[in-house]
C-alpha cells in the first residue's frame, strides 16, 4: 500500500474533489439497509472541519460502527463509534458485512483492520507531500510512537 498525495488533508492537490457529506450518507444508508441497520449522524469527538475525514455512525443488529470517509480520497475504514470526550486513537475494526456492502457500490477502497492498524513506513509515505511527511513527523512524535496507517488517513490534525 502506498499513501496517496492529499490523504492526510495537507498540501491536497488543487482541483482535487472533496467528499460529500450527503452522498456519503445515503450511500452509507443503502451500505446498512440490506443488514436491517439505519444510519445515525451523531455529535463527535472532534471539530469536523479540521477532521481529514467524515463519519456516520451504522447501528445494525448487534453492533455499531462509525465509518469513516476520507475527505479526499474515497478510502473508507471502521472503528468503533466516536463518542464525546478525549480523542483516543481509534479501534479499528473489520465488519464484513457492511464493508461488502461498500465495496459492491464500486466507489471506495474499503481498508481492512489489518491494513489500518499497520505502522507508518518510509515506503508506504514515498508519494506524499513534504508538508504531509512534517504533520507526520509533528504527530508522531507527540504520540510518542509510529502512527498507524488508520490514524494518518482518519486524522484530526490542525
Amino acid at each position: 500500500m502506498i499513501l496517496p498525495r492529499g490523504i492526510t488533508g495537507f498540501g491536497v492537490p488543487k482541483g482535487h474533489s472533496h467528499a460529500d457529506p450527503r452522498s456519503f450518507h445515503a450511500d452509507c444508508r443503502q451500505a446498512v439497509a440490506p443488514l436491517n441497520g439505519r444510519v445515525e449522524d451523531r455529535k463527535q469527538v472532534f471539530d469536523v472541519g479540521s477532521a481529514s475525514f467524515l463519519a456516520r455512525v451504522l447501528v445494525m443488529p448487534g453492533e455499531d460502527v462509525a465509518a469513516l470517509l476520507n475527505k479526499v480520497h474515497p478510502w473508507i475504514g471502521f472503528c468503533r463509534p466516536l463518542e464525546p470526550g478525549l480523542w483516543p486513537p481509534p479501534e479499528f475494526l473489520d465488519p464484513h458485512r457492511v464493508a461488502a456492502s461498500f465495496v459492491a457500490l464500486g466507489r471506495y477502497r474499503v481498508l481492512s483492520r489489518q491494513e489500518l492498524d499497520r505502522p507508518v513506513d518510509e515506503a508506504i509515505c514515498a508519494e506524499l507531500r513534504r508538508v504531509e511527511l512534517d504533520q507526520l513527523k509533528y504527530w508522531s512524535k507527540l504520540a510518542g510512537r509510529r502512527l498507524r496507517i488508520g490514524e494518518v488517513v482518519f486524522n484530526i490534525w490542525d
